[in-house]
Order: structure tokens, then sequence, then C-alpha cells
């Protein structure tokens, strides 16, 4: 679970953690270029509603406003399988 915080990333300034996003049905609703400076959303379902030109969202990705657009944080790099395996593997 995240917990709610605001924090200084340098060169970045704060950002805010503001909560969850459902991607799919934009809800709580983003628009494209429109936020405040560190803003930030963790995604709780995946979807592929348009930010920025953005459509490819899934659960654990961060969605940052920058000051004029929004970003992705891809959060969701994960291995799918060790040696063939899936879930928890001993080699």
């Amino acid at each position: 679970m995240l917990k709610v915080s605001t924090f200084s990333v340098s060169g970045a300034g704060a950002v805010v953690y503001k909560g969850t996003w459902d991607a799919a049905t934009n809800t709580p609703t983003l628009t494209s270029g429109v936020g405040n400076k560190g803003d930030y959303y963790y995604v709780s379902v995946a979807g592929n509603t348009n930010l920025n030109g953005i459509t490819d969202w899934k659960i654990g990705d961060f969605a940052v406003f920058n000051g004029s657009v929004w970003q992705k944080i891809d959060n969701t790099d994960a291995v799918l399988s060790v040696n063939g395996q899936t879930g928890a593997v001993v080699l």
C-alpha cells in the first residue's frame, strides 16, 4: 500500500500523492495538459485513457503531472516466468 506523503525530488520539486486512478473509466477525471505540477496517481485499474498521448496504463504505473503534461512512470516491468515456470519459482 502506498503511504500518502509529500517529498522532494532533486530538480523536480515536490511530488504529491493524490490517490488511486482508474485508467479504464478515468476516475477521478484526469485531462491532458491539466493538473498541478508534482501531482501523481497510482494506477489501480488498467485502461486506455488518453493522457497526453499515453494510452497504455497498467496496474502499478504512476501518472505524474510535470507542470505541462502527464507522464507515465512504468512500474509494471515484471518477470512473467523463470525457466518456463510461473509464481514462486525455486531453481
